[in-house]
This record gives C-alpha cells, structure tokens and sequence, in this order.
C-alpha cells in the first residue's frame, strides 16, 4: 500500500533492515508496478519510511526546528504551503495542549492525508490524520515490552512487523455479517484501524482523539430548503475545483445514478471538459448496462469524453491481488475492480486522478428508517436486514461464537454513538461504519493505482450536511434542489434503477415516496423484491464454493478460527446466506490461507 510507515521503540532500538522487510509485503506489481520504498528519517529508535509510486502525493519539508511529512492533499492550504504547515507545526509543540490546538485547526481544513511532524529541539514526534480519517492507518501501539508503536497505511506491514498471526474472530464474525469490521478492528487481532481526526504521540505512546467528526450538531433551521440546497452545491462545486487543481487530468468513474453525475456537474462548472474524461465500466453478468447507457448521455450532455470499459470475470490472480493489497479489508466481491482500475491506470497514467460519487448517497439522504425503532431488539433486527448480508444465527455458526454474545458486541458498540434515538443511531451507522469502516477501504484500494478522491466527503460539505433537518432530506428533497442549484440539466436524464425516471419529476417522485412507503413494511417489501428479481440472490456460485471448500481443507488449523462443518452447510444452503455473504466466506477463508501459513 503507498503511504506512510512508522515505528517506534522506546526500550530497543529499530532496525531499518527489518523495516523494508516489512515494507516489501506492500509489494503487489499487478497493482503498482513501479512502487518504492524510501526511509524518510531514522534513528536508534525512530524510523518513518514512505511506499509510493510515480505521481503519488507526498513530500517533505526541512526547516531548523521542524522535519514535516505530508501524504496526500490538504487542499485549501494557504501559499506558500511549506509556511503553512511550519506554522501549524510552531502551535502544535508550542502550546501546552497540541489538542487544543488541532480540535480548532482540523475543522478549518480541506483534505485527505496524513502528517508527520518533529520537532528538531525536542525530539518529540506526532502523526495527525484528516478530520474523517480518508486515508486508513493501521496501528499497534504501547503493547509490547520494547515499548512499541507501529503505524502504517498497509495493515499488512504492521502484521509483518508485530508477527501478528492470530486472525480477530469478532471482526470476521462482523465481515460475515456486514462485509467489513465494525468501529476499528481488523482482522488481524492486535491491530486497529485508527480513527478519524486521531493524533499518535509514539514517545508517549499515545493515541488521542481530536475531535468526533460526526457528532451531532444542531440542525439549521432557520434557512429554508433552497437556502441550504444553495449552499450545498456552493460548497460542493469548490471540493470539485480544488481536487481538480491538484492534477493534470481528473477522469470520473460516471454511472447513471445521482452521486457521479453531481460530480460530474461539480467538476465541469469548476474547470471545464478540457482536463476531464469520463469512464464506466459494465461487468461480464451485464448487471451495468442501464448505467453505462444513461452515463454515456450524461458525459455527452456535458461534451466531455466518455470510455467504456467492458470488465472480464473476477479471476483467481485479480482476487489475490486485491486480498494482497488490503488484508482482507475490502472484499473479494470486488476483485473486478482492479481490472478496471488497472486499465485506467495504464489509459490515464499514474498521475491522473480519480474521481467518484462516493458518500453522496450517505451525505445527502435522510438517513433514518423509514419507520420508529422502539428498542435494541427492533434496532439489531432492522440493521440486520437493511445492511446484513448474512443471518446472525448463520456469521455465529461459522466464526464458533455464540449468537447472543455476537448481538451484544453490535450493541455495545452503538450504544457508544453521540446519537440517542435508535432512529439517529441506525442512520449513524450506515456513516460511521458502512463508511468509515468498511467503504473507505473500497476507495483506498484504487489508491493502488492512482490517486482517488471523491468531493460528497470534502469536510466542508459534510459539515454542512449535518446541520441539515432530515425533514428537508427526506424523499430526496433536498438531493432534486441540490441538483437543481448545481446543474438543472444532470435531472434530463433519467437515474438508473429508477424505472426510467427523470431526477425530481412527478413519476420519480412517486417511485421515491413508494419505496419508501414500502420500507414500512419490511416483510412485505422483501417479497415484493423477490417477485421483481431486485433480491440478494441466495443460490450458491458452485465455482465460489469449490474454491472455499479448496481453502478450508487447505487450512490445517482452521477449527480455531472457523467452524468446517457450518461452512459446509452454508455451501449445501442448509444455512441460508447472500451471495455477498458467501462472497465474504471466501475473503475470510483466502486470508486465513494467507495468515496462518506464514
């Protein structure tokens, strides 16, 4: 994975050796051909080193008192952006509390990274990432008797370098049933995902939370629906055009839903078609075809170029790939995708930038279920039907844990929530962890590549975001006067998946208000879906199976993690599953292959 590397021995010293060793598991040349490894600063104690490849965002900064470390993009620094980042180095080392400090800075900012700074005099290190954690990092800290902290954006570093071979069976419990981890487990016991707006002091051994980015705010009630529609896309088009700044070409992966074109609009208002290029993909099953259609209308609409890239089957070598670069944290369902985007890369070029609609359909919408959830039980059912793909009775099965004790760790972790409603609390869910934990891996996959970013989680959008009544989100209200604001034309043409509705008029509408109405009535929803074909199918990929059951007889010692007899009924469809559900028992099963044989 490109990024940062940290360790930090308070009671041993660091061998750098040892260090590229562990960054060579990053190492993936379907991925990244051209990645390298550079110590950046080391010390008896102290080694930070950067993987990257041509045109991947970092750099240094030397001045006499501070050595800075920027991965990534802050895109609304002040010029000269070297004075800048010395200035907020000078208030983090100089103030008695460096989280007073950065709990007033990171709100300001505009940006997906991470920063490393020392202080020249002192000695003293911090490493600060982005108000919404954009770019994962992956810790070990204070645990070991050296006095130990490891951080890296590649899980698989920090496992190379802890010798972490024991799989977090909670955290695949949680991947059977949602297809990520919750809160910041990995699967790799011992490691966590660091959250957002996190400063890692390593002499101290400290991780300290900044600020929660998505703590309830007070609602703005006082401007009306247009007013904030306004605003909304204001904001919005300037996250467009200071991502697009940054690079020589921005290439959008365009579909025919909402969340692409508005970018789509964003971008072209801000910078024009003369650096842009759009570019769709449609899978072998034929499932894109309705978006490819109304993508290359769209791409038209704004005469901005369009490519099609039709993606062959997900193949034993594209999933390896994907499991080698994440660790297990974004599922092999998605293997496809490094197809796609190893086609781009080699179309575009490393330093084009990739551009997707990602987090519009979390930041815009009215979140909430569509009916009241009077308690945990209602909660834990509708959040298991909603965002599951696997029966809690059947994840429990599998991972040998007991049903009841997997239903309270789900519990006991959203009962932790700054929401206090079931209602808030479902809706912060699909934020805080469909999101932040599981498709902020998505995202980061394509950063193998090259550099991705999407503008709906530009800060200053989502901030805005909060503080708007769901009452104007709700029924997509606010989304139809945001497109309005943006660009009147991207509702021309219809939304994929939409019966051929136009966004915002009288049929589409009626479709948004029905399914809506439908969402009441869960039960009844579900059959509906069944008779209309739009189900999760059931019917397990005999080829999938084949290659978990190739897995679990490969892995000697898999009782410890896994239960061989559930998943065999699983596979016979004794215990009933998704095809993403079983798609997830293969990521698990490729990844204890991969762990427990080292």
């Amino acid at each position: 994975m490109p990024g940062l590397t940290l360790v930090h021995r308070t009671d041993a010293p660091v061998d750098t050796g040892s260090v590229r060793a562990s960054l060579a598991t990053t190492q993936s040349t379907d991925a990244s051909p051209d990645l390298s490894h550079d110590l950046l600063y080391t010390s008896r104690h102290t080694v930070l080193a950067v993987s990257y490849y041509s045109k991947y965002p970092w750099r240094c900064i030397e001045t006499e008192r501070f050595q800075i470390v920027l991965e990534g993009h802050i895109y609304n620094l002040e010029s000269p952006a070297d004075e800048s980042l010395t200035e907020v180095a000078d208030q983090i080392f100089r103030r008695s509390s460096s989280q007073s400090y950065l709990s007033s800075w990171l709100p300001t900012v505009d940006g997906e990274f991470v920063l490393w700074i020392r202080s020249r005099e002192s000695g003293r290190m911090v490493l600060l990432n982005d108000v919404l954690g954009r770019l994962p990092l992956y810790a070990h800290t204070g645990c070991s008797p050296l006095g130990e902290t490891v951080v890296s954006r590649s899980v698989q570093t920090v496992a190379h370098w802890i010798e972490a071979h024991r799989p977090d069976r909670q955290a695949m419990a949680e991947t059977l049933l949602f297809g990520y981890p919750l809160s910041s487990r990995t699967l790799f016991e011992g490691i966590r995902c660091v959250a957002p707006a996190t400063a890692i002091l390593p002499c101290d051994h400290t991780v300290t939370s900044v600020m929660d980015p998505l703590q309830r705010s007070r609602s703005s009630l006082q401007r009306t629906l247009n007013a904030n529609a306004h605003l909304l896309s204001d904001r919005f088009r300037r996250a467009c055009e200071r991502r697009a700044a940054v690079g020589e070409r921005s290439i959008l992966g365009l579909s025919g839903g909402l969340d692409s074109r508005a970018v789509l609009a964003g971008l072209y208002r801000s910078s024009g078609a003369d650096s842009l290029h759009a570019a769709t993909f449609v899978r072998s099953d034929g499932s894109d075809t309705e978006d490819a259609t109304y993508a290359e209308s769209l791409a038209g609409l704004f005469e901005v170029p369009w490519s099609f890239f039709p993606i062959t089957s997900p193949s034993v070598d594209f999933q390896e790939t994907l499991l080698k670069m994440k660790g297990g944290l974004n599922g092999l369902e998605y293997s496809f995708m490094v197809d796609f985007l190893r086609r781009v890369r080699l179309q575009f070029g490393p330093d084009a930038i990739l551009f997707t609609g990602d987090g519009g359909d979390k930041t815009i919408p009215d979140l909430r279920p569509a009916f009241p959830l009077s308690d945990a039980a209602t909660f834990l059912d509708h959040v298991l039907r909603r965002q599951g793909q696997m029966p809690l009775k059947t994840a429990a099965a599998v991972v040998g844990i007991r049903k009841t004790d997997l239903a309270e760790a789900i519990l006991s972790r959203v009962t932790t929530y700054t929401a206090s409603t079931w209602e808030d609390r479902y809706a912060e869910f699909v934020l805080r962890e469909r999101s932040l934990s599981g498709f902020f891996e998505g995202e980061d996959r394509n950063r193998h590549f090259l550099w991705h970013t999407a503008p709906f989680y530009a800060w200053p959008v989502v901030s805005l975001s909060l503080k708007i009544p769901p009452s104007q989100k709700s029924h997509d209200r606010l989304y139809n006067s945001f497109l309005q604001a943006l660009a009147p034309e991207t509702c021309s043409v219809p939304r994929s998946n939409r019966a051929s509705a136009k966004p915002g008029s009288i049929p589409y509408r009626l479709i948004v208000r029905g399914r809506r109405m439908m969402h009441r009535f869960p039960r009844l929803h579900d059959r509906l879906r069944i008779l209309l074909g739009q189900h999760e199918p059931t019917r397990v990929d005999s080829a999938l199976a084949s290659r978990i059951r190739v897995h679990t007889n490969d892995i000697s010692g898999i009782g410890a993690c896994l239960s061989a007899s559930a998943i065999k009924q699983v596979l016979s469809g004794e215990r009933p599953s998704t095809r993403r559900g079983v798609y997830s028992l293969l990521t698990l099963t490729s990844f204890l292959k991969t762990c427990i044989s080292r």
